[in-house]
C-alpha cells in the first residue's frame, strides 16, 4: 500500500540571519566601521563637489581643487570676485599696426585691491558711438593683452598691479568712445563682469 509522501518543512531563508550567523561579534563591529567610514568619505567627496566653486578660490583648498579638477577637464568656475579689481589709467592711441593696418591701441592699468589673491582677469572692451550705442565689443583673455602670459595657476597677488594692452582695428569715425570691463568665466562659454553683467 503505498505511502502517501511526506513533505519536508524547512524554515524560510533569511539572508539577514545567515550573513549575522556568519559574522562573530568582532567582524559585525568591523563591518559597522569599514561601511559607516565609506559612507563618510562619500558624504564629504558629495560635498566637496557640490561647493567646488566656492573652495577653489581658498587659499588652503583652492590649489588642490583647481588642478584636480584642471586635470579631469571638468568645466570648473570657482566664485572668484570680480569687484575686486579695478582698472586705471586708461589711454587710447590710433595709429597703423605692425601689419600696416590702421588700429586702435588702449592701454590701463589692472589692480587687485580684494584682500586675496585671484587670477587675472579677462578684459571686455566696448566701442560706443556718440550716442554712447555699441558699435563692436571683444574679451580679451590675460595671455592676450598681458606683455608676458602668466603661468597655468598663477595668480594676481592682492595690491598688485598689471599693464594690458588691447589692440583692434580701427573702427573709424563710428566710435567716439570706449568702455572696459573686468570678467571671469562663470561656466561653460559664459563670463561675469563687474558691471553685473553675464554673457
Amino acid at each position: 500500500e503505498a505511502t502517501p509522501l511526506e513533505v519536508a518543512h524547512s524554515e524560510p531563508w533569511a539572508p539577514a540571519a545567515s550573513i549575522a550567523a556568519w559574522l562573530d561579534p568582532q567582524r559585525q563591529r568591523l563591518a559597522w566601521r569599514l561601511g559607516t567610514g565609506a559612507m563618510a568619505v562619500l558624504l564629504v567627496l558629495q560635498l566637496s563637489h557640490h561647493y567646488r566653486n566656492g573652495l577653489a578660490t581658498t587659499p588652503v583648498l583652492g590649489p588642490v581643487v583647481r588642478a584636480l579638477y584642471g586635470g579631469l577637464d571638468a568645466g570648473l568656475a570657482p566664485n572668484w570676485d570680480v569687484q575686486q579689481y579695478e582698472i586705471d589709467d586708461w589711454v587710447a592711441t590710433a595709429g597703423p599696426n605692425e601689419q600696416g593696418q590702421s588700429s586702435l591701441t588702449i592701454t590701463a592699468t589692472l589692480l587687485n585691491r580684494g584682500p586675496r589673491d585671484q587670477p587675472h582677469p579677462y578684459v571686455r572692451l566696448e566701442l560706443k558711438d556718440r550716442w554712447d550705442e555699441s558699435v563692436g565689443s571683444r574679451v580679451f583673455q590675460p595671455r592676450e593683452y598681458l606683455p608676458k602670459p602668466p603661468a597655468p595657476g598663477e595668480l594676481m597677488a592682492s595690491g598688485a598691479k598689471a599693464p594690458a594692452e588691447l589692440a583692434v582695428v580701427d573702427p573709424g569715425e563710428d566710435a567716439y568712445g570706449f568702455e572696459l570691463d573686468v570678467c571671469m568665466p562663470a561656466g561653460p562659454n559664459q563670463l561675469r563682469c563687474a558691471n553685473e553683467q553675464v554673457f
